[in-house]
C-alpha cells in the first residue's frame, strides 16, 4: 500500500510539473538572444476592470462626490494607472539583461499604419506577424489590468483555487514523505478551511484594508503568433513603499494603489526574466549539444 500510494503522488507530482513548464523553447518560436537584447513591442496596458465608483480607486472630496462626471474622472484616473503600469514595466525591462523595448512612438505610427486599436482586444496571428515585420521585433508584450482597488466575487473564487491547489500540493508531499496517504489528506484539507474562511469570508474587510492590483501578462511571437509565456501578478498592498511615504499622503487611495500596482509590475519582471534566462539557457545547452566534438 505505502509503495503504491508513493508512485501515486510522485506521479501526479511529475505531470504537474510536465504540464506546467512544457517542452517547447522561445527559439522554436522565433525568439532568441543572440549578442544582444531581444526586441519586443510593449501594447498599451490594457484595463480589463470595471470600475464603477472613483472612490474605489481614489480618495475623493466633497465635491467630487456630487460630481456628475463620475464615470469620465474614473476613466481618467484608470487610463493614468495604466500608463504608470506600462512606464514601470517598460523602464524596468529596459533595465535588465534580456529585453529592448521598441520605443514608443514608433509603435503607435506603426498600429495607426495597420489601421489597428491597442483597445480593441486580443490580435490576431496576421496582425502579429505584420507588427513584427514592421518593427523588427521578436515579440509582443500584452499587459491587462485586471483588477484595480477592490476584490470581486470572480478574484475570491480565484484566490479560493490557488489556496486548494497549493493546499493539495503540500498534502502530496507530505503523503509522500511520510509514507502515509492519511497524513497528506489531512493536510491539504486543513490547508484548503484556510484558504476557504480567509477569503471567503474576509473580502469585505480585505476590501477595507488592502489595495489590491492584479495584472496580466502575455508575450506573443511575431514569427507564428504563439504565445511563449504568460502570468498573472496579484499583489495585496506594498507596506515597503508606503513607509517611506508622509503620513497624510499614505492614506490616500490613488497612491497606495499606484505603489501596490508598481509591486505587482515587478513581479510580472521578474517572472518573464526567469523565463527568459531559463530558456537561453536551455538554447546554449542545445546548441552546445549539437556541435561536433573537438569544436
Amino acid at each position: 500500500m505505502r509503495t503504491t500510494c508513493k508512485a501515486f503522488y510522485t506521479t501526479l507530482i511529475l505531470f504537474l510539473l510536465l504540464g506546467i513548464t512544457g517542452c517547447a523553447t522561445w527559439q522554436d518560436h522565433g525568439v532568441a538572444l543572440d549578442s544582444t537584447k531581444i526586441p519586443i513591442v510593449m501594447m498599451p496596458v490594457q484595463n480589463t476592470v470595471q470600475i464603477k465608483h472613483l472612490k474605489d480607486i481614489r480618495t475623493v472630496t466633497d465635491s467630487e462626490r456630487d460630481a456628475t462626471n463620475e464615470t469620465e474622472q474614473v476613466a481618467a484616473q484608470m487610463r493614468t494607472a495604466a500608463d504608470d503600469i506600462g512606464y514601470c514595466i517598460a523602464t524596468n525591462l529596459s533595465g535588465g539583461d534580456y529585453f529592448r523595448i521598441i520605443p514608443s512612438e514608433q509603435v503607435e505610427q506603426t498600429l495607426a499604419a495597420l489601421s489597428f486599436d491597442a483597445d480593441s482586444g486580443t490580435l490576431t496571428t496576421n496582425q502579429t506577424q505584420a507588427i513584427g515585420e514592421q518593427l523588427d521585433a521578436q515579440a509582443i508584450l500584452v499587459i491587462k489590468v485586471a483588477g484595480y482597488g477592490k476584490i470581486k466575487k470572480e478574484w475570491m473564487f480565484l484566490l479560493i483555487g490557488s489556496g486548494v491547489v497549493e493546499g493539495t500540493v503540500q498534502g502530496v508531499a507530505a503523503a509522500s514523505v511520510s509514507g502515509n496517504a492519511w497524513v497528506g489528506l489531512g493536510l491539504a484539507a486543513e490547508e484548503i478551511l484556510q484558504e476557504v474562511l480567509t477569503w471567503g469570508g474576509g473580502v469585505f474587510l480585505f476590501n477595507r484594508f488592502f489595495t489590491p492590483v492584479i495584472l496580466e501578462a502575455e508575450l506573443i511571437s511575431t514569427s507564428d503568433g504563439k504565445t511563449i509565456w504568460k502570468d498573472t501578478a496579484f499583489a495585496r498592498i506594498n507596506w515597503k513603499a508606503l513607509k517611506q511615504l508622509p503620513g497624510d499622503e499614505r492614506g490616500k487611495k490613488e497612491v497606495r494603489l499606484k505603489l501596490t500596482a508598481e509591486k505587482a509590475a515587478q513581479e510580472l519582471v521578474k517572472n518573464l526574466n526567469k523565463k527568459a534566462a531559463k530558456n537561453i539557457g536551455r538554447n546554449k545547452a542545445e546548441a552546445s549539444a549539437r556541435q561536433p566534438p573537438g569544436q
